[in-house]
Order: C-alpha cells, then sequence, then structure tokens
C-alpha cells in the first residue's frame, strides 16, 4: 500500500513539475515577444530620422543640379559628387538598420551564455576576430536594456568607423576578480580600452538558464 501511495505522490509531483516548467517557458516566449517589439520600435526611431534626412539630402542634390549663376563645371562636378557620397552614406545605414530590424524576429541563444563569464568573453572574442554576428543576441531578450548595452550588442548595423572602434576598446578586454552574481543578475567589472587601463561594471540578467547584457 505504501509503495502504491508513493508512485502516485511521485506521478503528482512529476506532472506538477512538468507544468511548473511549461508555465516558465510559457511566460519567457511571452517576454521575448515584448523584448522584440520594444527592440523594433527602437530601431523605427533611429531610422526614421534618418529616412527624413535622405528626403532632404536628395532634395539638396536636385537643386546643386540646377543651373546656379556664376558656378564653373568643375564646382557642380565637385558638389554633386560629395552630395552622392553623402546620400550613398545615409542609404548604406539606412539598409543596417532595416536588416537590425527584420533579424529583430529571430531569436538565439548559445553554449557560452551558460555563464554571465562566458557572455562577457564573446564581446571580447567578437573585437578580436572583428565578427559581431552574433552579438546582438547578448542583448536582453526582454527589452530591459539601457542605452550602452544596446549600443554594443546592435554593433553589427553601426558603420565600419564605429566597429573598427569597438575592436580597439574591447579586443584586449579582460575580467577582473570583482565579480558579483546571484541567482537572476550579475554584476561584472571589466578592464578594457586599447591598453586594458579603463575599469567599468558590467551589468548581466538571467533568463531562462542563459546571461544576457542589460547595462553598461
Amino acid at each position: 500500500m505504501k509503495k502504491i501511495l508513493f508512485a502516485i505522490i511521485a506521478i503528482v509531483t512529476l506532472c506538477y513539475c512538468n507544468s511548473n516548467q511549461a508555465e516558465i517557458e510559457r511566460i519567457h516566449k511571452e517576454k521575448i515577444e515584448v523584448g522584440k517589439s520594444l527592440k523594433i520600435t527602437k530601431l523605427n526611431n533611429i531610422l526614421k530620422p534618418l529616412e527624413e534626412n535622405l528626403s532632404s539630402q536628395k532634395q539638396k542634390l536636385a537643386k546643386i543640379n540646377e543651373w546656379q549663376l556664376g558656378r564653373t563645371q568643375t564646382e557642380k562636378e565637385t558638389q554633386l559628387a560629395e552630395q552622392k557620397q553623402l546620400i550613398s552614406q545615409i542609404e548604406f545605414m539606412k539598409s543596417r538598420i532595416e536588416n537590425e530590424i527584420a533579424l529583430s524576429n529571430m531569436f538565439q541563444s548559445f553554449e557560452f551564455q551558460n555563464t554571465p563569464e562566458g557572455t562577457i568573453e564573446q564581446i571580447f572574442q567578437a573585437a578580436k576576430t572583428e565578427d559581431y554576428s552574433k552579438m546582438r543576441y547578448l542583448l536582453d531578450p526582454y527589452g530591459e536594456y539601457d542605452n550602452d548595452a544596446f549600443s554594443i550588442c546592435m554593433i553589427e548595423m553601426l558603420p565600419s568607423e564605429s566597429q573598427k572602434e569597438m575592436a580597439e576598446q574591447f579586443k584586449n578586454g579582460r575580467i577582473m576578480n570583482n565579480i558579483s552574481t546571484n541567482d537572476s543578475t550579475a554584476i561584472i567589472e571589466i578592464a578594457f580600452g586599447p591598453s586594458s587601463n579603463k575599469l567599468e561594471q558590467m551589468h548581466l540578467v538571467k533568463r531562462l538558464n542563459k546571461w544576457y547584457i542589460s547595462n553598461f
């Protein structure tokens, strides 16, 4: 009789645990969807003034192309070339943001995110190799991050000059001994900069057993 009772208790406990885990995963997925929406809104807020600037610069190009009293053909060609280059730069940035908006609907996590240190080390590795393709997935998927964390994790959409600066600042980075962690958050002090002489705290958050950047 006792064996049957224990078996029933075990089955009920197992069912409860499975149900509880399923609820945790459901909430996690819902919060990720909210995070996606927040990120897309933020990216659209960056995109909108860029589109307005692009329209303005195209109007300026048309005006440059018009006849102007006292202007030589050489001066006109120089102005046109400079304006076309500016428009090309804006269009390039616009396309990168639009691509990032499209990628915002994707969600991935990696084994290195099993620990907060692993997530930080990925930043250093990305800077060393200048491969920023995984950086976007280090940002808190619930959308609870500051602007500095956003800028670091969205580095792949930024101009090459910004990516080079990222490489210079973080390729020699290292984790210092001052690490504070609990079940859901972590604060890790890092040394960064060309000579690793800058100290800053990076804040991370745990989402369903994976660690993400929230503040820097």
